[in-house]
């Protein structure tokens, strides 16, 4: 006598019960659908659309973004624990914890999330000039540092007539702060227009 196996039937869940599946709000839920994530998985009921379990999952999984700090709903958490024990193959992390493939993934994909954010940031800044690039900072210092050290160059040369008949080491002093400052502050307001 030959048994044969039923396959499953498939759970049918509303946007509300499919959130609390997910550990989601509903509205996370109502979005996806929204922006075409979650397709294949809607069932028409009457007038209620349904959402079917396992196939949303898959999608939920393949289209939405995983951000670091977002905890596993806690099926889909009882899932994945219960898979690293079956069948996924494992591999060892620096601390010598299993690590299954799913939540390699999980964490390859958070880095990846992560690193579009830190990217998309970085463009933001750059738009609204708070950042420069390092070339255009490098070339703004080589030339003011190059009139600064011109300027200084010529300083003993250019003063030397005017400070040799001064006996007043004060007044000596004075002048040539007065001709350093000078140079300093020409080489600020260089950087400031810069």
């Amino acid at each position: 006598m030959a048994t044969s196996k039923k396959k499953p039937e498939p759970t049918y869940l509303t946007r509300t019960e499919y959130a609390r599946h997910r550990g989601c709000t509903p509205s996370a839920v109502t979005r996806a659908i929204h922006k075409g994530k979650l397709k294949r998985c809607l069932v028409r009921r009457g007038r209620r659309t349904l959402l079917n379990r396992d196939v949303a999952d898959r999608e939920w999984a393949q289209n939405t973004a995983v951000y670091i700090d977002s905890p596993l709903p806690p099926k889909a958490k009882a899932e994945a624990e219960a898979a690293e024990g079956a069948t996924e193959t494992t591999e060892t992390t620096d601390d010598n914890e299993p690590r299954s493939v799913s939540a390699r993934y999980q964490a390859a994909r958070a880095a990846k999330v992560k690193a579009e954010a830190e990217s998309a940031k970085l463009k933001l800044k750059k738009l609204r000039g708070e950042l420069v690039d390092v070339a255009d900072v490098g070339r703004l210092c080589s030339d003011v540092f190059s009139t600064l050290r011109r300027r200084l160059d010529v300083l003993a040369d250019r003063m030397g007539p005017d400070l040799a008949p001064i006996t007043d080491p004060a007044e000596i002093r004075r002048r040539l702060d007065d001709e350093i400052r000078a140079a300093l502050t020409d080489a600020a307001n260089g950087i400031a227009n810069g």
